[in-house]
Parts: C-alpha cells; sequence; structure tokens
C-alpha cells in the first residue's frame, strides 16, 4: 500500500471520528480546541488531496463519493427552508434561487455517481495489446 492508498483509505474513517468528537463535545469547554484539531485534520487532507489526487484510486473513489454527499447535501439544505413571505416578486426570487440550489446540487451528485457507476459497474474493451486477464476472457 502506498503513502497516497493509506491517506486515501483513512479519509472517511477520520471524518466519521472528527464527526463523532464534535459531537460529543458540542456543549462543553473542550468544543474550541476539538474544533481546532478537526480544522487541521480537515485541512491537512485538502493539502494532501491536491498532491495524491491522481495517484491513487482509493483517491479518485473518495472525491467521486464526497462529492455525490456535498451535492446530496445541497439538495437536502433546501428542506429547512423558511416559509415564504413577501410581495409574490420576492417570492418568485426565492423560489427560483431554491430551485436553482436543488439543480446545482443533483447535477453534482449525478455527475460524481455516474463517474463511479462508469468505473466499478461497466466493462471496458481492452486498448492494449492482449494481456493475460484479456485472453482468459475470451
Amino acid at each position: 500500500m502506498t503513502t497516497a492508498e493509506f491517506i486515501a483509505a483513512c479519509v472517511w474513517p477520520s471524518i466519521l471520528a472528527s464527526a463523532l468528537a464534535l459531537l460529543k463535545a458540542r456543549n462543553t469547554a473542550a468544543f474550541p480546541f476539538v474544533g481546532k484539531i478537526v480544522l487541521a485534520l480537515g485541512l491537512t487532507y485538502i493539502g494532501l488531496l491536491r498532491f495524491y489526487d491522481k495517484s491513487s484510486i482509493i483517491a479518485v473513489n473518495d472525491v467521486h463519493v464526497g462529492l455525490v454527499v456535498l451535492g446530496l447535501i445541497i439538495v437536502g439544505s433546501q428542506l429547512r427552508q423558511p416559509p415564504l413571505y413577501g410581495s409574490w416578486r420576492d417570492q418568485a426570487k426565492a423560489f427560483a434561487s431554491m430551485i436553482l440550489i436543488v439543480l446545482l446540487g443533483s447535477g453534482l451528485a449525478w455527475y460524481a455517481g455516474r463517474m463511479l457507476f462508469l468505473d466499478h459497474l461497466t466493462s471496458r474493451p481492452c486498448d492494449r495489446r492482449p494481456c493475460r486477464s484479456c485472453v482468459e476472457v475470451r
């Protein structure tokens, strides 16, 4: 396992541990300290992703899964909107922005999910000279 694969494999357990630590320390005096640790960990992963994003298939999958989750969070953020008040123009502006945000989140989730689907669940012909696995399949 290379360094890039190790870092990529540790992303989701780190996110889960960070979320649990923030939830446990939410109403305590340790929250600012835990928040700084989680922020430093997140910034470290973002920095390392810049260097290792193309060198590991796990990192590529992490980016796609992260984009799907981000898209679904963007779509879900519109579920908690307060009722619309004001003139019909104000209501139309708020409703239009809500539709655009939902479309943005849906498009992001669809794009990243489609890339995951194409990478893992579709077969591709071999473009190179026949290798051992291609010969065995035929």
